[in-house]
């Protein structure tokens, strides 16, 4: 069994999806995260010859963070 309604030209609001834009289907979805455990963190050594400038950071959902080395 599977129906299509047409779009309503009301734009849904926070978290509301209006009726009219429901598409029902016997077929099964799956709803929430993936079953796929995130890529571990990347680091990475920015050096000038043997001196650590910085290390960055790459996470597994893409955020970068830059860690800067300074010595005394």
């Amino acid at each position: 069994m599977e129906a299509t309604l047409t779009r309503s030209p009301q734009t849904p609001t926070r978290g509301l999806v209006p009726g009219t834009n429901v598409r029902l289907s016997d077929v099964p979805a799956r709803v929430g995260a993936p079953d796929q455990t995130p890529p571990e963190p990347a680091i990475e050594l920015v050096r000038t010859g043997e001196v650590v400038r910085a290390i960055d950071i790459v996470c597994g959902c893409g955020q970068h963070i830059r860690v800067h080395c300074l010595y005394e």
